[in-house]
């Protein structure tokens, strides 16, 4: 039997890529980066305890989905400037920048929150 906590993860991911992944399509957000973007973002919150509910696992899915859709293609293009050694051809760095950006997003996102709500109230 699956852990609960997995399985709120992956079906909380699963309504968020229902939900938002039409839109985003529309909008010009590749397919393959938004699923990395998912992927990313559900190996990582079936280890975190803090993502205890359906909604909070929706909002984290949805959001290292869009981080990881909009933010790798930039990102991407920055890395392979940076470093010599990259080929012009960046759809593998893209996708596997996409994967750490979802990856990253449920760790960061809550962090960076905290942070800036203490700066506000200083």
């Amino acid at each position: 039997m699956a852990e609960p906590h997995l399985t709120l993860a992956v079906t909380g991911s699963a309504a968020a890529a229902l939900s938002i992944s039409p839109m985003l399509i529309y909008f010009g957000v590749e397919p393959d980066v938004l699923v990395a973007g998912l992927v990313g973002s559900v190996l990582v919150m079936s280890w975190m305890r803090t993502i205890n509910t359906f909604g909070r696992a929706c909002s984290a899915g949805m959001f290292s989905a869009l981080l990881a859709a909009y933010g790798s293609p930039s990102l991407t293009i920055l890395i392979a400037s940076k470093f010599s050694g990259i080929t012009p051809d960046t759809q593998g760095l893209r996708m596997v920048v996409a994967l750490m950006i979802g990856a990253a997003a449920p760790y960061l996102v809550p962090l960076i929150i905290k942070y800036l709500g203490n700066k506000v109230k200083s």
